[in-house]
């Protein structure tokens, strides 16, 4: 479990004793904790926070800890989330984050392709579940 807190986008499957069955990090207990070294742990955390990533791999769902030991960055969740280049939707308690590479690569789309912001949600949704059975960013109340 230690690799994969500092992996939060791995895609992972759980044994339920007769299958595997998808598992997200959050639901198997992973914490990526944010503010120190990469995956390091802080002396004063937050509590745990569910945030939703947006990346090239699909959409995560993570638990994350903020540090509050930091005063330059203390309460003030988008430092800690630029500092390992995810993009926060808001910047008050965000919930909700896109990768660099993710916003790169939907730069170089539009830019090259004139892919739009609706087909390309699609796609990332189906990178993560393509079964059909739910969009991803709809269970977690994104969209």
């Amino acid at each position: 479990m230690l690799f994969h807190s500092r992996e939060p986008f791995h895609r992972v499957q759980h044994w339920t004793g007769t299958h595997f069955t998808h598992a997200s990090l959050k639901d198997l207990g992973a914490v990526f904790h944010l503010g120190h070294n990469y995956g390091g742990s802080c002396r004063i955390p937050s509590s745990l926070t569910p945030l939703t990533v947006f990346d090239v791999t699909g959409v995560h769902v993570i638990n994350v800890t903020y540090c509050e030991c930091d005063p330059n960055a203390s309460g003030v969740p988008h430092i800690q989330l630029h500092r390992v280049r995810w993009f926060p939707a808001t910047w008050r308690r965000p919930s909700t984050a896109f990768t660099f590479r993710l916003l790169n690569f939907i730069h170089k789309l539009q830019s090259n392709c004139k892919v739009n912001l609706y087909d390309f949600h699609g796609a990332i949704a189906a990178v993560s579940d393509n079964s059909g059975s739910g969009k991803p960013c709809q269970e977690h109340g994104i969209f």
